[in-house]
């Protein structure tokens, strides 16, 4: 569950939700700019099944005693957090071993789990470094082209999970400073791409319901869709944190997206 706390409730994303919006947002990706358009409808599936492994977990929430909040995937446990992420590999590869190479190299970036050093984690890189090297030979990615068109299509992943993370855990019309700061590192990591010279993509909030870019690989008219929950603390308090949720409305999050300026865009060759 992606949660963030406002005055008077918790606003909850299931995670499968928030891939659901990341999944729309790589389906609005303009092709003019995007490298082997084979695979377009492939890196846009793996954007909806990206976190699918959180399906069961995210039915009720938990309350985290300790945090004296509800329970997060940031701050779930981390055998938690890797079993989900290899269901939601098995998840991908029901679609294709290119859907599944895109999700397992996905999880493996993990900044999280990049920093860590234990046992499980190592583990759980070690096999999902073995199904990638599978994956890409199923894929017939052997020379530069291909490695390099995988690359893209990993950093377009990225991307548009990060732009639904950004809907999904800043309050609508927030002020830059008021945004949680490690986005800004997030999009700079993962938005690099050719056709925009290697800067990173900047977003920021113009409004309620729209959501600026510095440079703009979307079409026109693109806009996104968030399910969501507010969770009222005061029915936290007198129900517990399962029945609160199951009790508080589903409601919906609209963003559109614009460019915050002209972008110098590259076009592929198709």
């Amino acid at each position: 569950m992606i949660v963030y706390e406002r005055e008077h409730d918790y606003v909850m994303v299931r995670q499968t939700d928030q891939s659901l919006a990341a999944g729309r947002i790589a389906e609005q990706w303009n092709e003019a700019y995007f490298y082997d358009s084979r695979r377009f409808g492939e890196v846009a599936a793996a954007a909806r099944v990206l976190y699918s492994g959180w399906s069961k977990i995210d039915v009720r929430p938990s309350w985290d005693g300790r945090r004296q909040a509800p329970q997060s995937m940031a701050n779930s446990p981390l055998r938690q957090r890797l079993r989900a992420a290899k269901r939601s590999v098995h998840a991908a590869e029901k679609i294709s071993p290119y859907v599944a190479l895109l999700a397992s190299l996905h999880h493996t970036h993990d900044p999280v789990l990049e920093s860590l050093n234990v046992g499980e984690t190592n583990r759980f890189l070690n096999s999902e470094r073995k199904r990638q090297a599978r994956y890409k030979e199923e894929c017939g990615i052997r020379d530069s082209v291909s490695e390099e068109n995988l690359r893209i299509h990993l950093g377009m992943l990225h991307f548009c999970h990060y732009l639904s993370l950004y809907i999904a855990m800043n309050e609508p019309g927030s002020l830059q400073e008021n945004e949680l700061p490690w986005f800004a590192e997030r999009f700079s990591r993962f938005s690099a791409f050719p056709f925009i010279s290697f800067q990173p993509i900047r977003a920021r909030w113009l409004g309620k319901q729209s959501v600026g870019l510095s440079h703009y690989p979307l079409r026109s008219d693109s806009a996104v869709t968030l399910k969501y929950k507010a969770v009222g603390k005061l029915s936290i308090r007198d129900f517990g944190v399962g029945e609160a949720y199951e009790r508080a409305p589903m409601q919906e999050r609209e963003v559109s997206f614009y460019p915050l300026k002209a972008p110098v865009l590259v076009r592929f060759a198709r």
